[in-house]
């Protein structure tokens, strides 16, 4: 049976992301995750705590999804930069940086359907964990101000790899 990491109620982006995000790239085996405080930890074969930036080349060598990590050298550089905006706009954050945050992801979502290729790759995993908890708390009208994100989270949770979240509801039709 697989496990559901769900944020509700709780807000903290380590409890929701690391653990779906490495059991999603089916990096079990390469990284484990501890539990401290009601906090998930990524470590290593040695205990040692590592972050996620730190550990992503050898969860390339060793996962069985590659192609989420970059085809080329341009691709990678994209997710990494992703990955380190998901890191600075946690899903804690509240009010003005939220909507910043919200703000920045709509704009640059605006001519793309994905946020680095033409298809998913990690830096959309990664983005769609951190922005699960602000979309979620979101009324129907705030999520038409953010079209663009509305349009891509929607396509991220419905793809056929389950993100294993709550689902968020859209209006199909503009509200206002």
């Amino acid at each position: 049976m697989m496990k559901h990491y769900n944020d509700e109620g709780n807000g903290k982006m380590t409890n929701v992301m690391i653990p779906n995000f490495v059991e999603f790239i089916e990096a079990d085996s390469v990284v484990k995750i501890r539990w401290e405080h009601k906090e998930a930890k990524l470590v290593d074969s040695n205990d040692r705590e590592i972050s996620l930036l730190e550990v992503l080349p050898v969860l390339k060598d060793k996962c069985t999804r590659k192609k989420l990590f970059g085809e080329t050298l341009e691709e990678e550089a994209k997710i990494y930069q992703f990955v380190e905006w998901s890191l600075r706009f946690g899903p804690d954050l509240q009010g003005d940086q939220a909507a910043t945050a919200l703000k920045e992801l709509n704009s640059f979502l605006e001519n793309r359907v994905y946020l680095t290729q033409h298809r998913l790759t990690l830096a959309d995993v990664v983005a769609f964990y951190t922005v699960h908890s602000l979309i979620a708390k979101l009324t129907y009208y705030e999520k038409e101000r953010y079209v663009h994100v509305s349009r891509w989270y929607n396509l991220i949770q419905h793809t056929p790899v389950k993100m294993k979240l709550l689902e968020v509801k859209f209006s199909r039709s503009k509200l206002y």
